[in-house]
């Protein structure tokens, strides 16, 4: 078994084939330990968010937020200027909850008063409403938190997800080089303290505010905080700014071309294995390295990145630039990923009606890829647009997406592919479709083609607990404890909490309150049945691959969290791992997956090992 990593929108494999409401709340920070220095400031952002920061060093990026109850997440993007100076927000949700933010330094300075309000025109549940910030794990680790009478150090090595959940009256934190802030809230408040290295992450997040209800139709939820510091802090409110040319401007050509020969061009830094026909396929070793299997003793590394959406279809000269270019970066693998969209006639349309085209240039661009010595990865469903009625599944919660009835939601969809006969039929067939599909520039198969040299089954396929909104996994789970146990005695030891009016013959026995951030018998066991369920899934489709394509890529899945104990078990059957780790993963301010997006600018050194060392243990 070999490792991958995927780094955020890049592919940053360096393979060694070895290698994956209402409330408010104050804030009091300590003087800054030594070797933290800078005058304190506050901003507000346009978006409602708030920034605190020592010097030019961000502390914490308060943001407005809500998680629907799918577990969908929103973040606060800008809606204007309101009086006052209050930044106008919005939480563009399937259903839109709007904001305004205000900001102001009080008493002697030292103090600064933030305060946002929510509302929404209709009615809306919400699994969390709430300011939330993120804490790297390299500033954290070592630092201590106080909620209410619960006590705690933020962990170097991650164990737990949750650190701290519950309704306090006080908060304190303190980072790893002696920065602090208490938080106090005049009635009790929900607090959640959580460790995202459990689903690849490399922060800690801290959420205040609502963990579960509802926001009632034009009844307003506001939120206020009272900062308070040990010295006067600075008080801010970010605008828009304006760049217009001016006579002092020297305009300069953006030139993607590299010139050869120069320090940018990397081509013979790159490893460079000749054409992906000439060696023979990659394989995995025993001693778990990839490599040609005509020369199995030599270990490869590879390197590389993605291409997603509309520029994996390219005409033919364009397709030639780009490759070239990719040469000349270092790079010998290439990711192709969000794909399947732009197969159709119509991009983003539902079903198999393909455009001769686009697919002309996609095997142009794989055979472009083979002739320089550029190896692909990629998956068999990522985001592909399936109709509700494709796979026999209501156009309605919990299968649609929230701004389509008639499309099934890329999650759910990855979920139901493990359960549901029609999905699984479904992915079957744009399976054979395409990789039984001949690219006419190699005569090949792409299930041939030497340079499609690793295959995910689904893009980050790890189901989470989305899977207890989904009729089609509680019947499963019922059938899977109905096979595994005889009798009720032994059911209820498994359990450990089975009630009277639970049966599986019945279909009745429920999933735990959350299947994997507990350690309830009942969690842990669920963890159990969604691996084997998983395991089931993947042997199944290996073997078509195999036995039916004939297809000789290298097999995975389960390339991202969360991961548990039994997951383990289950990648031994994987040809090698992948996993996922993000560096500013573009947010998308209106609409999902569509521009206008923002990114953070995190500078990745702050983080130690930049998230690979948080995905690195799933290879043992």
């Amino acid at each position: 078994m070999s490792h991958f990593v995927t780094s955020g929108s890049k592919l940053l494999s360096m393979i060694k084939a070895s290698a994956a409401m209402f409330c408010s709340f104050t804030a009091v920070s300590s003087a800054l330990a030594a070797g933290v220095s800078g005058k304190p400031g506050f901003m507000l952002g346009v978006d409602g968010r708030v920034e605190m920061a020592f010097g030019d060093r961000v502390f914490c990026l308060w943001t407005p937020s809500t998680a629907n109850k799918n577990w969908h997440f929103t973040r606060s993007v800008s809606a204007g200027k309101g009086e006052n100076e209050k930044a106008l927000f919005k939480l563009a949700a399937e259903k839109e909850i709007r904001g305004n933010a205000s900001i102001e330094s009080v008493s002697d300075g030292k103090t600064t008063r933030v305060v946002w309000e929510f509302s929404s025109n209709e009615e809306i549940e919400f699994n969390a409403l709430y300011a939330g910030a993120d804490f790297p794990v390299s500033e954290m680790a070592g630092g201590t938190w106080k909620a209410g009478d619960e006590s705690g150090v933020f962990p170097k090595a991650s164990d737990k997800s949750h650190l701290f959940t519950g309704n306090v009256s006080r908060l304190e934190v303190s980072a790893a080089d002696g920065r602090a802030f208490a938080v106090s809230f005049p009635v009790l408040t929900h607090v959640l303290i959580q460790d995202n290295r459990h689903w690849g992450g490399n922060d800690f997040s801290i959420r205040l505010g609502q963990a579960e209800g509802v926001l009632k139709k034009d009844v307003l939820y506001r939120l206020e905080i009272n900062v308070e510091l040990s010295e006067v802090a600075e008080v801010r409110r970010d605008g828009e700014v304006i760049l217009a040319e001016g006579a002092d401007w020297v305009p300069l050509k953006a030139s993607l071309d590299i010139i050869p020969g120069s320090a940018l061009d990397l081509t013979k830094a790159r490893p460079d294995y000749g054409r992906c026909d000439s060696r023979g396929r990659v394989i995995v070793t025993p001693d778990g390295h990839f490599a040609f299997s005509d020369e199995p003793s030599k270990p490869l590394r590879f390197y590389g990145a993605n291409l997603c959406f509309s520029a994996q279809y390219l005409p033919h000269e364009k397709s030639d630039i780009l490759l070239d270019r990719w040469v000349q970066m270092g790079y010998n693998t290439l990711r192709l990923h969000h794909y399947e969209g732009g197969l159709g006639k119509e991009a983003y349309k539902t079903g198999f009606d393909w455009s001769d085209e686009k697919l002309d240039w996609l095997c142009y661009l794989i055979s472009g890829c083979s002739k320089r010595g550029i190896w692909i990865t990629t998956d068999l469903f990522v985001s592909r647009p399936v109709s509700t009625s494709q796979i026999g599944v209501m156009a309605d919660a919990p299968y649609s997406e929230s701004y389509d009835k008639n499309r099934v939601g890329m999650d759910t969809y990855k979920a139901l592919v493990l359960v549901h006969e029609p999905a699984y039929r479904d992915f079957i067939e744009f399976t054979d479709r395409f990789l039984g599909h001949v690219n006419p520039y190699s005569g090949k198969r792409l299930a041939d083609e030497p340079a499609i040299a690793w295959i995910n089954l689904i893009n980050e396929g790890a189901v989470g607990d989305r899977i207890k909104s989904l009729p089609e996994w509680k019947l499963a789970w019922n059938r899977w404890l109905a096979k595994r146990y005889d009798s009720r005695e032994a059911l209820a030891e498994a359990l450990g909490d089975l009630k009277h009016n639970e049966d599986p013959a019945s279909v009745t026995v429920e999933f735990p309150q959350s299947v994997f951030y507990s350690q309830s018998q009942r969690s842990l066991l669920c963890q159990v049945f969604v691996a084997e369920t998983e395991k089931a899934f993947v042997e199944r489709a290996t073997k078509h691959l195999r036995e039916n394509l004939k297809c000789k890529a290298l097999l995975s899945n389960h390339n991202n969290g969360p991961h548990t104990v039994p997951d383990q078990g289950m990648r031994m059957i994987y040809d090698y791992v992948d996993d996922h780790f993000y560096i500013d993963h573009p947010m998308f301010i209106e609409s999902p997956w569509r521009l206008p997006s923002r990114i953070d600018n995190k500078n990745p050194v702050y983080e130690a090992g930049g998230g690979a060392t948080a995905v690195s243990r799933i290879r043992i």
